[in-house]
């Protein structure tokens, strides 16, 4: 109790004691003891009416309101005997108790308003933490908003009935409306209020400070998509595109952002980071809490080397650090799933596929599973069909076969196909010639692989294939000539399903002197002869012309060549087969040289006459034939038919029975 309640305002004329005249309280102790009492150092003396109070000891009394709602006393200022002095009068203290105290925090959070909204304050900004302990009154006492447009617009606002009002400086606001107090940001970029707490006779609580409560007006938020994953290749490195953390429209990226987890999956080395910012090739981790700033979104990247993907989370913060808010005054907070791509397939499409004029082409499954097998994707995506001259209103050419549908049912853009279909796809060139399709291989999730653009397959239509002769593939030459060989050899009998060019890939040669080793040989402009420079050897039209067997240096031989397209490209049968043909070169033997006119052979009476063998092997020796065949034989008086008359020793070689020898024998 104030020691001037009993001493008066001038010390001069302080009384040397006062008399306890009465006391009452508002409420009973529920220890009986007086409320009203000295504090001694360690001890207490309580005070009931008629008890003295010495001068020394006015500034030790106190009011003990832990079990009262206050009360009053009456005392009487008396001399140092205890005396009542003339002219002295009994004076009455009224003790009013406070209503507890609102329970305020010590640091207010700071409320965030959406871009240009309205924020409705919880009442508990007014009322404190518990309800019991609310004020029954708040007054503002301060309103200072940032950033505003001039119009005038008032910040705070108060809904009664069923309207907004404006909230100035000095308003009284009772405790069943602290619901309804607004904070318009329409007009400012937020600020702060002070307020201060009343009883229910609207005075200040004493003691209490003003409560400060700020208001802070939240950026634009960034729109951020809806399902955020990012590739990286396996065991690679991911970049996250600006975007990533800043959201799609630029103009409303956050300042910042506020790493709030990072989850990698199957983490085999916790020491190196999975998510850093690359600061020129340094690595600066980032964990949970750390602060990304907008300049730094393009460099923050997460290392797949030793994890297999995984997640992090992010909230997006204004320039004050300050979390932004949606519409719904929600933090802006966004989760990005990394999807590591498996080893990715080995491919090598670069060299057409061939379909046979107007065939149906299995796809090697090679094609989509790529040449290793434990690289095979799981899945592949058609991305285009692009036939080559498609006949109008004809179907796609591209097919999946399977048991249901033997004959395949059409593939289109867009559509997946599992590895299990890979060696079920087809390509029909009977309404085509040829064309390409475009895929992209899929991990198991269905997502692309990282590091595989499109593969682009190109099917090449063989034209009509030539009409060959299968019988003409021997070709007769002279002996030590040499002879150009006839186009239609290549060409075939439709001179229009000529091949645009042959390929001749094997030539053997028989019986071929040592310095002449080949018998194929190009007829160059000046007449010479000359070999095939390699094999295979391409050769066009107009090359064909000059092709030359050269039989002066052999007994003939073979060559293989095979027909191609104007793209190089082998030409196919029906039957999907590479058109090949050998010719076979044979050179028949000389001629012998007989006599133009022979005489006739006069033989002794009844003798047997030895033919000279010249005149089966011809006057020069080298043109001498291997063997002949008796055509005729013609014999004149045969008197003796069982005794032949043309014979031939019983061995050939002088034998003493004979053989006889008719007509259609052979002799060596």
């Amino acid at each position: 109790v104030d020691g001037t309640l009993f001493a008066g305002q001038d010390a001069t004329r302080r009384p040397p004691a006062v008399r306890i005249l009465s006391l009452s309280e508002n409420a009973d102790k529920a220890d009986g003891l007086s409320p009203l009492y000295i504090q001694y150092p360690g001890n207490r003396v309580f005070l009931k009416p008629g008890d003295t109070i010495s001068a020394e000891d006015f500034d030790k009394v106190r009011w003990d309101a832990m079990n009262s709602e206050g009360g009053s006393f009456r005392f009487m200022p008396v001399d140092a005997q205890g005396a009542d002095v003339p002219g002295w009068t009994a004076q009455t203290v009224t003790v009013c108790e406070y209503p507890d105290y609102p329970d305020y925090p010590e640091a207010p959070p700071t409320h965030v308003v959406p871009q240009d909204a309205i924020l409705a304050l919880p009442a508990t900004v007014f009322a404190g933490n518990r309800p019991a302990s609310s004020p029954a009154f708040i007054q503002i006492s301060a309103i200072d908003a940032t950033i505003q447009d001039g119009t005038g617009s008032p910040p705070m606002l108060k809904g009664e009935d069923g309207r907004l009002t404006p909230l100035k400086v000095g308003d009284i606001v009772p405790a069943a409306q602290f619901g309804q107090i607004r904070w318009d940001a329409g007009h400012n970029g937020g600020g702060s209020f002070e307020f201060i707490a009343l009883d229910a006779d609207q005075d200040p609580l004493p003691h209490l400070p003003a409560q400060v409560v700020q208001v802070h007006e939240s950026p634009v938020a960034p729109t951020y998509a809806a399902n955020s994953t990012v590739p990286v290749a396996h065991d690679g490195v991911a970049s996250m595109k600006a975007q990533i953390l800043g959201g799609t429209a630029s103009e409303n990226r956050p300042a910042q952002v506020r790493i709030d987890r990072i989850s990698p999956e199957s983490d085999t080395d916790a020491s190196q980071p999975a998510l850093y910012i690359d600061r020129d090739g340094t690595k600066e981790p980032l964990q949970a809490g750390s602060i990304v700033d907008r300049a730094d979104f393009a460099l923050v990247r997460w290392d797949a080397g030793d994890n297999d993907g995984g997640q992090f989370s992010f909230t997006a913060l204004d320039g004050d650090g300050v979390p932004i808010v949606d519409a719904s005054r929600q933090p802006v907070s966004q989760t990005v799933t990394v999807h590591e791509s498996p080893e990715g397939p080995v491919y090598d499409n670069d060299t057409p596929l061939l379909v046979a004029h107007d065939q149906t082409l299995p796809i090697d499954a090679r094609v989509l599973a790529g040449s290793d097998a434990a690289r095979k994707p799981a899945f592949v995506q058609i991305v285009a069909i692009d036939p080559a001259n498609p006949d109008q209103g004809a179907s796609g050419p591209l097919g999946l076969v399977s048991a249901a549908s033997p004959t395949g049912e059409p593939v289109r853009a867009g559509q997946t196909i599992s590895a299990d279909d890979f060696a079920n796809l087809r390509w029909d060139s009977a309404h085509n010639e040829g064309g390409t399709f475009r895929f992209i291989p899929l991990d198991g999730q269905q997502q692309p692989i990282v590091g595989f653009g499109e593969q682009t397959v190109t099917v090449r239509e063989s034209p009509l294939p030539p009409v060959y002769d299968s019988a003409r593939l021997t070709l007769d030459v002279e002996q030590n000539l040499t002879h150009a060989l006839a186009r239609s050899l290549f060409d075939g009998s439709d001179p229009s399903r000529a091949p645009s060019f042959v390929a001749i890939t094997k030539v053997s040669v028989n019986d071929a002197e040592a310095d002449h080793p080949s018998g194929l040989m190009l007829r160059y402009p000046d007449g010479s002869l000359h070999p095939l420079p390699s094999m295979p050897m391409v050769l066009s039209q107009a090359a064909i012309n000059n092709l030359v067997w050269d039989a002066r240096h052999n007994t003939g031989g073979k060559f293989t060549f095979v027909a191609l397209d104007s793209a190089y490209m082998p030409l196919l049968s029906a039957d999907d087969q590479v058109i090949r043909r050998t010719i076979t070169i044979n050179e028949p033997a000389l001629a012998p040289d007989y006599p133009a006119s022979r005489e006739a052979l006069n033989t002794a009476h009844d003798a047997v006459v030895t033919l000279n063998p010249s005149l089966f092997t011809g006057d020069t020796e080298n043109k001498a034939p291997a063997k002949i065949r008796i055509t005729a034989l013609q014999v004149d008086e045969h008197r003796t038919p069982e005794t032949p008359a043309l014979q031939i020793d019983a061995d050939g070689k002088g034998g003493t029975v004979p053989t006889a020898l008719n007509t259609g024998d052979t002799i060596d």
